[in-house]
């Protein structure tokens, strides 16, 4: 490749991470917004649901809502004696939803696997999602994983919004 940056060499000793600098020839860093624009799916662009820079307005949550995509809303963030912690989402049914406060997401692969479900953001076990029991019943955990973007809160927008990845 023709690039003027070093490679960026990641190095585990000792349980600390080193990551080795760019040399001072090396160009500029992109901008934020391309590694956004890097995870929105083209189809969802085209679509009309998200600008290219990664932004989803109120117009597109709306687009996606009338073109079925499945989006569900944070609804709370959850906690339980330090083991297990994440964020309980719920599936937006409604489209009077789409103007609540609450942050939004456009669920552009999988579905999602309940009406409401929770989304662990433990190191340990990142992403996987849980049924929502009484604390001392047995846990129940659905197939796959949920990775989303950081939501995006445009000016004069209901709510925060950003794209959902619910993988197998």
């Amino acid at each position: 490749m023709k690039t003027r940056l070093s490679t960026l060499a990641c190095t585990l000793t000792l349980g600390v991470l080193a990551v080795a600098a760019p040399t001072a020839t090396a160009d500029p860093a992109p901008e934020p917004s391309a590694a956004v624009s890097a995870a929105v799916p083209n189809d969802l662009v085209v679509r009309g649901v998200a600008e290219p820079g990664g932004a989803i307005t109120d117009v597109g949550l709306r687009a996606a809502f009338d073109q079925g995509l499945p989006i569900v809303e944070a609804v709370r963030s959850y906690s339980h004696r330090d083991t297990t912690t994440g964020v309980i989402y719920h599936v937006v049914r409604d489209p009077a939803q789409l103007t609540s406060p609450a942050a939004k997401f456009v669920v552009a692969t999988g579905r999602p696997p309940a009406e409401e479900f929770l989304a662990t953001t433990n190191p340990a076990n990142f992403g996987t999602m849980q049924q929502l029991v009484d604390h001392y019943a047995p846990r129940v955990y659905y197939p796959g994983h949920f990775v989303a973007t950081p939501p995006i809160q445009l000016p004069g927008a209901y709510s925060a919004a950003g794209i959902a990845f619910i993988t197998p």
